[in-house]
């Protein structure tokens, strides 16, 4: 995928990486990452060309145009794609949470200039949230030198992971990678709400922000102690929708016990009860929850 498109040009990943390098190095002497976003290098005539060569697969041009349509006239980048598609991304998740929503400090974006998770698949961008203590800031580290279509594409997934998993936790704990709750049921309904967002969050690339969502799984948790907690946590979802029949309403559900100010620790032991047999979306006390006879909160001080 994305190999070379145009005779004795240079492949799209590379253009797009030396379009962010421009970018990368004009922040370098600003702020730090402020204006990687910027995308300057990329020319519109060759956009256009890439956009309409006929070896340019439809996921390809998807992402092509999200990304032309931030050049303007004459070819220079004014508009920050990183940034807007994070704050839109940040919106629907203060819609989603509600009251129970708190505004993350600003949003930081930083240069790397090899692969910053080490790894060499495309998807060379990485996310963090912040302690409490810190205002849950996400930061978002983009490759300058390897930052391909794909990686843009996945954005999203790495915008909604770290929003709806971490900075809409209520606990008021650190981020914890071996959460079978924060990083695996939760991380299970932000792969949700992506599906369901992906047309408003992302317009022409939806499609691709979905496949490379799903494709991008083994990268973000390639170590077995990380994935074993996503696993986990995904295994109670999947068994929670068989019970209820209701992928929306299982998700609803983990955004509520994400909110709730309760332990993590009592979280995570939901997942174990619900893998356990222990507790099941369709008998009491859980379908209590469900149906809105009693609170999440209950529910996690009864454990």
């Amino acid at each position: 995928m994305f190999a070379s498109l145009l005779p004795g040009a240079p492949n799209l990943r590379n253009l797009v990486s030396n379009m962010v390098l421009h970018a990368g190095v004009a922040a370098q002497s600003a702020t730090e990452g402020a204006v990687v976003g910027t995308m300057v290098h990329l020319t519109s005539a060759t956009a256009n060309s890439l956009i309409v060569h006929p070896g340019t697969t439809p996921a390809e041009r998807a992402v092509l145009n999200a990304i032309s349509g931030h050049l303007a006239s004459g070819g220079i980048a004014t508009a920050d794609p990183f940034h807007e598609l994070y704050r839109s991304c940040e919106q629907a998740c203060a819609h989603l949470y509600g009251d129970a929503w708190s505004n993350p400090t600003p949003f930081e974006l930083r240069s790397a200039v090899g692969h910053p998770r080490g790894l060499h698949d495309p998807y060379a961008v990485d996310g963090k949230t912040a302690s409490p203590s810190d205002g849950r800031r996400v930061l978002l580290r983009v490759s300058t030198t390897r930052l391909g279509p794909e990686a843009y594409a996945v954005l999203p997934r790495v915008f909604l992971h770290e929003l709806i998993c971490h900075v809409g936790a209520g606990d008021g704990e650190d981020p914890d990678p071996l959460s079978p709750f924060a990083e695996g049921l939760m991380d299970w309904a932000s792969l949700h709400y992506l599906e369901a967002w992906a047309p408003v969050l992302c317009g022409g690339f939806s499609n691709a922000a979905v496949i490379h969502a799903q494709a991008s799984a083994g990268s973000f948790k390639a170590h077995p102690s990380t994935k074993a907690a996503r696993e986990t946590g995904q295994d109670a979802a999947l068994m929670l929708v068989h019970q209820r029949a209701s992928q929306p309403e299982i998700a609803r559900l983990a955004i509520d016990l994400n909110a709730a100010g309760r332990s993590r620790e009592s979280k995570n032991e939901f997942v174990r009860r619900v893998l356990g047999g222990r507790l099941d979306a369709a008998s009491a006390p859980l379908s209590d929850v469900l149906d809105g006879r009693t609170s999440v909160e209950v529910l996690l001080d009864s454990l």
